[in-house]
């Protein structure tokens, strides 16, 4: 979280405390816990002495003097707002809003003085009555049956009753329930834990009653070994989730080798779009001799391999950048960083885009697989690592991937990886 945002957080905190107007003592302990959250120990004094400055309620006589300072926070807000707005830009003000029904939520300090306080900067940031009515179904509301917005998923036991506009996603024995909103139109959704069970995100435990990000790539886990990726939870949300009309069809197909030896034998399946297929067997029992045959590059000595009904083989033009192939062995240059080995990449496939065009995309690749933190690292050959074996594969699909192909074939991901690099990559892979 950003310095500004982290800031005005802090005012933000105070001000709304000043409206419990003495009826709730709030506990400082919460803005401690949440500053730790999100910056080292060394800062957390610093933006704590912010909110402490601000949050110094003077001693009034009598109302009138409690009525004027309660103008001069509203002032306050405003002055605030305009800051923010000036400032940070859309993605970060819908934080700042989400923060703050947290904070009032998690203080006790739900009262129509903070809401309208919340109100006024929702007006100034310009987010939409409909955002802002979510954004408090998702963290205020206590009663599930009242909560109806088309930007709220529901992940839940079938017991649990939601109202009719609220996306439902069921997880069996769920001890209460998930809350997603997508607000804002973001590329990531915020999540909110209402229950008693161990639940995890990205490998991480989530504590109920507060606020995460649910970003591209993101997977939750739940205590009876549920896992739900974001993409499932985005085709829910976003209303994506039709069937898809890929179908990749393998009929009966045999495959001889030259010397005369059967390599396959009947091989025969139908895989709709949207899944992750996997072959296992011993070393020599024929996985590699499939894989080639069903990306085209060996043709079967009997049966057939049709996307959609077109050959793979006989056709194959008409099927041009819709096969991907990930070959065992990478096909990195050990002198080139990482971000240069797939831009190089990129422009041998898209000529038509120019250098920023190119860029975008390549950097917007690097993040959904996690390597952008290394991309100005040279990669190294296996003998002289400079990344690690898991991000080697990892920027080996990145070459693949970048071309964005309907189907991809990837020949052993995880072999040679330690057991926690091949879990991440098997995660990558079904996530994408």
């Amino acid at each position: 979280m950003s310095e500004e945002v982290l800031k005005a957080l802090m005012q933000f905190f105070a001000i709304i405390n000043k409206q419990s107007d003495g009826e709730v003592k709030f506990d400082i302990k919460f803005v401690e816990q949440f500053l730790r959250s999100h910056v080292s120990q060394q800062y957390v004094d610093e933006y704590l002495e912010i909110y402490q400055k601000r949050a110094k309620k003077k001693k009034s006589k009598n109302e009138e003097t409690v009525s004027r300072t309660s103008v001069t926070d509203s002032v306050r807000v405003l002055a605030i707002c305009k800051k923010i707005n000036r400032t940070l830009d859309r993605e970060k003000k819908i934080i700042v809003l989400v923060r703050l029904l947290e904070f009032l939520k998690s203080a006790g300090l739900v009262n129509n003085n903070a809401l309208e306080i919340l109100y006024t900067a929702t007006d100034v940031f310009k987010i939409s009555l409909e955002d802002y009515e979510a954004s408090k179904q998702l963290i205020l509301e206590d009663d599930p049956s009242k909560i109806d917005s088309e930007l709220l998923c529901a992940i839940k036991s079938k017991d649990d009753d939601f109202e009719g506009k609220t996306k439902e996603i069921n997880v069996s024995s769920l001890d209460g329930h998930v809350r997603v909103a997508n607000i804002g139109g973001l590329n990531s959704f915020f999540l909110y834990y209402v229950g008693r069970d161990d639940i995890y995100l990205n490998g991480l435990p989530v504590t109920p009653f507060q606020i995460y990000v649910l970003k591209s790539g993101s997977i939750i886990k739940f205590s009876n070994k549920t896992q739900l990726y974001y993409s499932q939870i985005a085709d829910v949300i976003l209303g994506t989730s039709e069937i898809n009309n890929l179908t990749f069809s393998v009929d009966k197909i045999d495959y001889h080798f030259p010397n005369g030896k059967q390599g396959l034998h009947q091989i025969d399946f139908n895989v709709k779009g949207g899944n992750l297929v996997a072959f296992m067997g011993a070393s020599g029992a024929g996985k590699s001799t499939l894989l080639t045959t069903l990306t085209g590059l060996n043709k079967p000595s009997s049966g057939r391999v049709s996307i959609n009904g077109i050959d793979v083989h006989d056709d194959h033009g008409e099927l041009e950048g819709v096969i991907g192939f990930i070959p065992q062995d990478d096909l990195l240059l050990g002198d080139l960083t990482v971000f240069e080995n797939l831009f190089y990449s990129a422009k041998l496939c898209f000529a038509d885009l120019n250098k920023s065009e190119l860029e975008k995309k390549v950097n917007k690749t690097l993040k959904s697989l996690g390597l952008y933190e290394v991309r100005d690292i040279k990669v190294g050959s296996p003998l002289v690592k400079r990344i690690s074996g898991g991000q080697r594969k990892r920027l080996n699909i990145a070459l693949e991937l970048i071309r964005e192909p309907s189907i991809l074939f990837v020949d052993e991901p995880t072999s040679g990886l330690s057991s926690g690099d091949s879990e991440r990559i098997m995660h990558l892979l079904k996530e994408q």
